[in-house]
């Protein structure tokens, strides 16, 4: 099993990154919080390999189609299951 932490960052003070993101993060059914010091939208992804790449890759989408800079940090786990 594969375990994604996911944090995304706007390269400016602009809510408008994270609510497209926000969206797509709920109707995913994804478990998500919004900082405001420093600016991020944060989850985690679980699942095998597959299903956390294919996930994070839709993620990455959503996020950059809207046209704003922005940064993602990616940090991966696996579990012994």
């Amino acid at each position: 099993m594969l375990r994604a932490e996911i944090s995304i960052f706007p390269s400016a003070e602009d809510d408008q990154l994270t609510h497209p993101t926000r969206r797509f993060m709920t109707e995913m059914g994804l478990d998500f919080d919004v900082r405001r010091d420093p600016a991020s939208l944060n989850t985690a992804l679980y699942g095998s390999s597959r299903q956390v790449f294919q996930s994070l890759q839709e993620l990455l989408e959503s996020a950059s189609n809207q046209d704003k800079d922005m940064v993602m940090v990616v940090t991966f786990y696996t579990t012994a299951n």
